[in-house]
């Protein structure tokens, strides 16, 4: 028989996980998946074994997360410092908490899941974290049994999540970066997994037009790579994504197609707050997105307008192919 410290946690955290997913009020997505969705995510947070979590006093935070050694010794039944789930925060205590520890394959089962259905709702809510309305320890609650670490940085404002990756994307850890004001989410930083709720003809169709489309390229390869960058940028919805292939020269032009087989995009959600986001502030210095020194709109750098682009590519038969001359983009 389970503990009474068990049932107390784990009542706490299916309380967590369902205050998370009933506090983004967003349109739900309808999407069908087998695996990680709320439900099972509950069921396995509920069947799974608990150990002592250890929250531990890092040393002073500044672009880099450095952990201190613990000044009290706590025996955990885990035998890595690397538990799923681990959270380091500025807090001066030294706190063991009980957490549910996942298997790997539930852990990536439940990522997929959330990769697939998005938690259930819209952007900018991304795995049913809504910016403006979802509380940071409630996002935590529902991230910790999912991350390999948690990293709650001195200022108190900010924290990166660290997730392990699938096999099939190029990555091995999947680094999220969140921000909070008072305590409340404000934005969100991810590598996304390319499902279909995140092709960019699924986005074009469910959200529309989007205000901006920018491309990044240069007018050569480097090192046997040649990037060709796409952004789509709702600043009205609160969110962006970045899209990226290789390109091929044809002619006195460069080539990009392929967007829809990119394993890993990157996907930024804002709240607004009646403000207008620029794709300047969006993309500005440290914000994860890439270099965006030498972007151009999409008229500017293809001769086709937004409204085309939509019609032309929100058809999932119809893959995305761009191609912008060599003479608008500088050396790599």
């Amino acid at each position: 028989m389970k503990s009474q410290n068990f049932v107390l946690q784990a009542v706490l955290m299916l309380s967590g996980i369902f205050v998370l997913l009933s506090g983004c009020t967003a349109e739900a997505v309808s999407t069908t998946t087998q695996s990680g969705t709320a439900t099972e995510l509950a069921t396995a947070v509920t069947q799974a074994e608990v150990v002592p979590l250890i929250t531990r006093t890092p040393m002073a935070i500044t672009s880099q997360p450095v952990t201190s050694t613990p000044s009290a010794t706590i025996s955990p039944t885990a035998t890595s410092t690397q538990t799923p789930g681990s959270v380091i925060t500025s807090t001066s205590v030294l706190t063991p908490t009980l957490i549910p520890t996942l298997s790997p394959e539930q852990v990536e089962g439940v990522i997929h899941g959330l990769f697939e259905n998005n938690g259930g709702c819209l952007l900018p809510c991304f795995w049913g974290i809504a910016p403006g309305q979802t509380d940071w320890q409630t996002a935590q609650r529902f991230l910790t049994p999912l991350a390999l670490q948690i990293y709650v940085y001195a200022d108190n404002i900010s924290a990166e999540v660290h997730l392990p990756a699938p096999e099939e994307v190029h990555l091995t850890v999947l680094k999220q970066t969140y921000a909070f004001d008072d305590g409340i989410v404000t934005s969100i930083k991810s590598p996304v997994l390319q499902t279909l709720n995140f092709q960019p003809s699924t986005i074009l169709d469910t959200y529309g037009a989007p205000d901006e489309v920018w491309l990044n390229t240069a007018n050569a390869s480097r090192e046997g790579h040649w990037g060709f960058i796409m952004y789509l940028f709702y600043p009205q919805q609160g969110f962006m994504l970045q899209y990226n292939v290789e390109a091929v020269q044809q002619n006195d032009h460069v080539l990009g197609c392929g967007f829809e087989q990119d394993d890993i995009i990157l996907l930024g959600t804002w709240l607004q707050e009646g403000k207008e986001l620029s794709f300047e502030t969006a993309s500005r210095p440290g914000s994860g997105f890439a270099e965006t020194t030498f972007a151009l709109p999409l008229e500017d750098a293809t001769g086709m307008n937004v409204g085309t682009f939509y019609e032309t590519f929100k058809d999932p038969n119809n893959p995305i192919c761009l191609e912008t001359p060599l003479s608008l983009w500088p050396a790599p």
